[in-house]
């Protein structure tokens, strides 16, 4: 199976699932088996690779994406990223089983796999990534989703949201510090392998593994605190090691999911995929030793500690984290063997052991250890489960556990290092595997053996939830002795010494001390209480966490008092520091000894006339909305000196940037005034006149306001006429634009740049309109009681209880602009507006217009509805126009076609001519036509513009209902 098929099923299964059709066809049992099914496939899919991957050693895969970048989606399967596939979606698979029947509400369930399934296609993408910059990307999607996960009943539960940001904030912060070292480690690598170069960014882990000299690079030591920090906060390693446990207010399948089997090992995977590069440092290997060890007996520490069943499990996972992480960081790479059959190990007994916590939950209603008891015999399924998970996490033989420990004893008994060294590692193993053996019959005794505290609510879970802790169990309980002949022989994982296994080896030293390490686990888990109560910590990594968030509210709150709300203290500090770059610079200095900064030998032209009128025009409306008293005069006048702007475009050639200009100066002055009709008049009224006489009875503020504006204004004009004078001569990329425009079928160089040669600009520029009109339906849309934001309103109040001048006036002015003729004209305008916004993205190409300016015609045409008829009656009147749907709409519109030419062999957004594909080349041509991926985008583009625009028309235009405000008031001051 292709590995970019198998990247990105779960998040096409997951838009699948979040579709109203899906929703409604498929029921929760549905969901379920089709979730549950997929994984399976997924794990048959990369199984049956095992032998072409044997034969081959690496499979890798290459899909372009950004040609001219030279960035591409490549994917990278060895034994490594086989090993965590087998586990993402083997694990998986019996996870979304679980969860069917973990959850009652249909529409909760349906919420959590749509994001289960989400982040399991991101660790997929994780582990099959072939370069760091795709590694990256799938890194951060898993902390995304995971936020999600984890706060998944934030809604109503405190601790959830506080974990979910807590895990976002620690592993957020870790990735910004993974970034940098990634790129560092890229241009290394680069130097390393074409030397001949200056800079050249090698990225793939092909190439990266076959620089073997990266540790000698000055850089390394960098690198390597860089990655490290990036994966420590990842995989809960000290001091980071808080945020998971507070992860466990999640649902138990995503606990079990997240936090045992995939994304708190994904740091572990990162540290394993560079461990032939890096392991010949001192700094790494002994970062990595020594940070693990201490994780690895600080969390099976604080695991005895707890009582909630949850945060025992979560414990335990970081020590084994630990154990692990120190195992990679053995010298020579020594360790690798019990790493990988750590990791193989705990995904099976600690899933189980998470499963099990959540339908004891599930049944009790509670994980506290202290209140539970009595479960074996009212739930002898999970009993036996707990029995062979936990006695494999104790590392019992002969169980797949037992192998893990022997394996990390192994190890660390041939640990070559000075004595004081070797006796303090091997007392940190030994103590923490104590206490690991400890919990582990905590679990089985105080959960399921000794009498309850008091009686417990108990209910019998569903009967298909036990059928996922029984496999992971029974895999416990039998891959032990499937170890050697079956499984590691197929898994051709990088190690340097021969990867052998054996579930007994025979009465050596490493048996007869796993033994002792489980008597000693017995012998503590007896005198449990006395010793818990004897050993504590000053502190814990959570109040260091609570300290630096108190602080950075103490800052953000200090740099928060700076904002005064004046928007022309904001000027003054955007424009001052304009001003301070151009006196600093020296050149200001220049100008004032005599330079000349204006060629001496102009020429005045008709059309240098028209320009100067019109930047006439400009400064002459600009000073009128400074000095006008009214304030829908000053917005027109604001058009007016955009409008001026854009006849210079006209006569500069540019008639594509000129339309674009005359409709966004039309729209924004739209807007302005709708947003003014929202003000009553008398409140403006008062407004210019306390700006114009001030609030004390004089205008010093007036004449602060003037001298600011001028000394800025004539600081930026010299700004921008000595940056014209100076900026250096460069080669001109124009050319190219007008050889190349016809490859895409136009003879509209400005289409070409926005729908083709820089369209990932350009689909990234409409998702950044797009969220800044869902900003402001935000911003205003907050209070409002009736349904949702943009809801009709249905209540109005009939008549007033006393007349108000400013309300009066306003339903006069309502009433002189919906009359027959306005409404008429509104009528005829919108259906105009639509056939010249279709004719803009069809004949765009030959011709002024494109999708842009095709939506923001139509988006005005729907504006007159609502300014002439009213918000209610135009959104009655247009039920089709739902400005939501319509931006949802032209955003998967524009991304399905920016990725259809991936799946075709081309790049990312790569030009594609389906009407050649199609045959119909000649049809379509004759109508003036070409049915490009061009086209598509501007389509796009086009509606998912008039859907922004008509969300910020909506959210403005929305009635304030001031009547119902001054009933409501009236009726207060009779009562």
């Amino acid at each position: 199976m292709e590995l970019a098929v198998i990247t990105g099923v779960p998040f096409f299964l997951a838009l699948l699932l979040a579709t109203p059709f899906a929703r409604s066809t498929f029921g929760k049992s549905s969901q379920t088996l089709i979730s549950t099914a997929v994984m399976a496939a997924l794990f048959a899919g990369l199984f049956i690779a095992l032998p072409r991957l044997q034969a081959e050693g690496v499979i890798t895969q290459t899909m372009t994406w950004i040609p001219s970048l030279g960035i591409s989606l490549s994917f990278y399967l060895d034994g490594l990223s086989l090993l965590f596939g087998l586990i993402i979606t083997g694990i998986g698979a019996l996870i979304f089983f679980y969860a069917g029947f973990y959850f009652e509400d249909a529409r909760e369930h349906n919420r959590f796999i749509i994001w289960l399934l989400a982040f399991a296609g991101a660790m997929l993408a994780l582990v099959l990534s072939g370069n760091v910059l795709m590694m990256f990307i799938a890194w951060e999607l898993t902390s995304i989703t995971s936020f999600v996960l984890i706060g998944f009943k934030g809604a109503t539960d405190a601790a959830a949201r506080e974990g979910a940001f807590k895990a976002l904030f620690v592993t957020g912060a870790g990735a910004l510090a993974l970034i940098i070292g990634l790129v560092m480690l890229s241009a290394v690598a680069g130097q390393i392998l074409y030397p001949q170069e200056d800079i050249r960014f090698v990225g793939d882990f092909a190439s990266i593994l076959q620089a073997q000299t990266i540790y000698k690079h000055e850089w390394f030591t960098l690198i390597a605190i860089l990655i490290l920090i990036g994966g420590f906060t990842k995989s809960a390693q000290l001091p980071f090691h808080f945020w998971l446990p507070g992860a466990m207010s999640a649902p138990t399948p995503a606990s079990a999911y997240l936090h045992s089997a995939t994304m708190v090992k994904a740091g572990i995977y990162l540290f394993a995929r560079l461990s032939p590069v890096m392991y010949k440092n001192e700094l790494w290997i002994s970062s990595l030793l020594t940070i693990g060890l201490l994780t690895m007996l600080v969390g099976a520490y604080f695991a005895v500690k707890q009582n909630d069943l949850k945060g025992l499990l979560a414990y335990s996972t970081v020590s084994k984290l630990g154990a692990i992480v120190a195992m990679i960081g053995l010298p020579q790479q020594s360790g690798l063997k019990a790493a990988f059959v750590a990791i193989i190990a705990h995904a099976f007994y600690k899933s189980a052991l998470f499963l099990v916590a959540g339908a004891i939950d599930h049944a009790t209603g509670t994980r506290a250890i202290d209140q539970l008891g009595g479960l074996r015999r009212k739930m002898p399924t999970m009993f036996w489960v707990t029995v062979v998970s936990a006695l494999s996490m104790a590392g019992m033989p002969f169980l797949l556990g037992f192998v893990a420990k022997e394996t990390l004893l192994d190890a660390m008994l041939h640990f070559d290092a000075p004595r004081p060294q070797f006796v303090m590692v091997m007392v940190v193993v030994v103590v923490s595997t104590v206490f690991t053996a400890m919990a582990a019959y905590m679990l089985i005794y105080d959960v399921f053996m000794k009498r309850p505290a008091q009686r417990l609510h108990f209910h019998q879970p569903a009967s298909w939830i036990r059928l996922g802790p029984a496999l992971l169990a029974l895999g416990s309980l039998t891959l032990g002795f499937l170890l050697e002949p079956l499984i590691i022989p197929r898994l051709d994982l990088p190690q340097p010494k021969a990867f052998e296994l054996h579930l007994f080896a025979g009465f050596n030293e490493v048996f007869f001390l796993s033994l002792a390490i489980l008597l000693a686990g017995l012998i503590l888990f007896l005198l449990r209480k006395p010793l818990i109560r004897l050993i504590t910590f000053p502190f814990s990594g959570d109040e260091v966490y609570r300290e630096f968030i108190a602080y950075l509210e103490w800052a953000g709150t200090t740099i928060l008092h700076t904002q005064s709300g004046y928007v022309r203290y904001y000027l003054v500090i955007i424009l001052g520091a304009v001003a301070g770059v151009l006196i600093f610079s020296g050149k200001l200095s220049d100008v004032i000894a005599g330079q000349q900064i204006i060629p001496s030998d102009l020429s005045v032209t008709i059309t240098d006339l028209a320009k100067i009128f019109m930047l006439i025009l400009t400064v002459t409306a600009a000073v009128f909305t400074v000095f006008v008293r009214e304030h829908v005069k000053a917005a027109i006048a604001y058009g007016v000196i955009g409008y001026a702007i854009g006849v210079i475009f006209l006569i500069d050639h540019a008639p594509d940037v000129a339309l674009v200009q005359l409709l966004v100066e039309t729209m924004a002055t739209v807007l302005i005034i709708i947003m003014l009709g929202r003000i009553r008049a008398g409140t403006r009224l008062k407004v210019i006149n306390s700006l114009w006489t001030g609030r004390h009875g004089h205008n010093v503020g007036l004449l602060r306001d003037l001298g600011i504006s001028i000394v800025i204004g004539v600081t930026v004009f010299l700004f921008s006429l000595i940056s014209l004078q100076n900026r250096p001569q460069r080669h001109s990329i124009a050319e190219w634009h007008l050889t190349h425009a016809k490859e895409v079928n136009t003879d509209d160089v400005v289409g070409a740049i926005v729908a083709d040669f820089r369209g990932t600009d350009t689909l990234l520029e409409i998702a950044v309109f797009t969220t800044a009109a869902l900003g402001v339906l935000t911003l205003l849309a907050r209070g409002r009681k009736r349904g949702g934001a943009l809801t009709p309103v249905k209540a109005q109040v009939s008549a007033l209880p006393e007349f108000d001048l400013d309300v009066v006036e306003e339903i006069q002015d309502a009433t002189s602009l919906s009359t027959p003729f306005t409404r008429s004209v509104s009528f005829i305008v919108l259906p105009i507006a639509i056939l010249i916004g279709m004719a803009q993205i069809l004949y765009g190409g030959n011709g002024p217009g494109d999708g842009f300016t095709a939506g923001v015609t139509i988006g005005l045409a729907v504006s007159l509805w609502y300014v002439v008829l009213g918000y209610n009656e135009a959104k009655n009147l247009l039920p089709w126009f739902r400005p939501a749907l319509i931006v949802r709409l032209g955003l998967v519109i524009a991304i399905v076609n920016a990725l259809f030419p991936v799946s075709i062999g081309q790049g990312f957004m790569g030009h594609v001519e389906y009407d050649r594909a199609l045959g119909i080349y000649e049809i379509v041509g004759s109508f003036g036509l070409h049915i490009t991926s061009s086209l598509i985008f501007e389509i796009a583009i086009a509606i998912a513009v008039m859907g922004g625009l008509g969300i910020i028309i909506e959210a403005i235009a929305y009635p304030t209902d001031r009547s119902q405000d001054l009933a409501e008031a009236h009726e207060a001051e009779l009562n």
